[in-house]
């Protein structure tokens, strides 16, 4: 299953699971939206690491360079590095 996204103010990830469309989402202010797409996440040494990819159709947005720094700080740091089970 994809995981799409959207980007409110250049600082909160917002996470769309399932059916739910990236349109449905959008506010009285849509230009509050600045970016949206997919993202993934993917293991590394450091712990989980966001990635993000593709294009929002229904918002006509991509995800800009920095989201996936973002959505790695605000979802990601909470499951930092197995240490063989301590911690």
């Amino acid at each position: 299953m994809e995981i799409k996204y959207l980007m409110i103010d250049r600082a909160w990830p917002v996470l769309l699971m399932g059916s739910i469309e990236h349109r449905a989402l959008r506010p009285e202010r849509p230009e509050r939206i600045s970016s949206a797409g997919f993202v993934r996440f993917v293991g590394t040494d450091e712990g989980l690491k966001a990635e993000t990819y593709g294009h929002s159709e229904g918002l006509d947005l991509s995800p800009d360079p920095e989201d996936a720094e973002l959505i790695t700080l605000f979802f990601c740091k909470a499951f930092p590095k197995s240490n063989g089970g301590e911690g």
